[in-house]
């Protein structure tokens, strides 16, 4: 207010308005219950788009067409089978990488699994870098190569097969010129530094040598 205090008030009266009053009665008030706009005339109310429709039979078919023939190449699972779920949550803890929230994310997706899907403990393989990093629960790079093909080993047609990961992602030069931006997907263990990122290429092959077609 004291830098205001100093500055002088204009010189003169103010000059008069140069507005005219209204003329006329004000526009009737608005009622919500009416519609703003009218549709042109000889044209119906707007109304909301039919339901999309079913699911076809073609789609289905292509969905869940054998891997030897062209299309998606892939089976659904009624999840009626074995259940596995392989959780992964790394903080960085103690590097300039540290993160905050993956290890509660893995405890959160670990009580959702048993309480809403019907997961025992004893179905899932958990790795945090709060554990002892000389066992097999630390997230190193070949810990979690080595509970990749435990989650897919044996696999059955219908078995429920559950993988989540929180932590560090990154993109690398993947040398295949058929993709678009020449860049795979990677995931960071909690060694990564030393030991290198888990590339998509990676995860495929760990993933597709027990698997079948129509796990989840």
């Amino acid at each position: 207010m004291a830098y205001y205090a100093n500055y002088p008030p204009p010189p003169g009266a103010p000059p008069p308005p140069s507005y005219a009053a209204p003329t006329g009665p004000p526009p009737r008030a608005y009622s919500p219950h009416e519609p703003r706009f009218a549709p042109p005339p000889g044209q119906p109310a707007f109304a909301p788009p039919a339901a999309p429709p079913p699911l076809s039979h073609a789609y289905a078919a292509d969905v869940q067409r054998p891997m030897g023939e062209s299309g998606p190449g892939f089976a659904l699972s009624d999840c009626s089978g074995t259940r596995k779920a392989l959780l992964i949550g790394i903080n960085y803890i103690g590097s300039n990488n540290a993160l905050r929230g993956c290890i509660n994310d893995v405890h959160n997706v670990s009580t959702f699994l048993q309480e809403f899907y019907g997961y025992d403990p004893s179905d899932m393989v958990i790795l945090t870098d709060d554990n002892d990093p000389r066992g097999r629960a630390f997230p190193t790079r070949q810990n979690i190569l080595y509970a990749m093909q435990w989650l897919v080993a044996d696999a059955k047609p219908n078995d429920a097969l559950f993988f989540h990961y929180s932590g560090h992602g990154t993109q690398v030069d993947s040398g295949d010129h058929t993709k678009a931006d020449e860049l795979s997907e990677a995931i960071c263990p909690v060694d990564f530094q030393e030991n290198g990122v888990i590339v998509d290429f990676n995860t495929t092959i760990s993933s597709s040598r027990a698997s079948p077609r129509d796990a989840a």
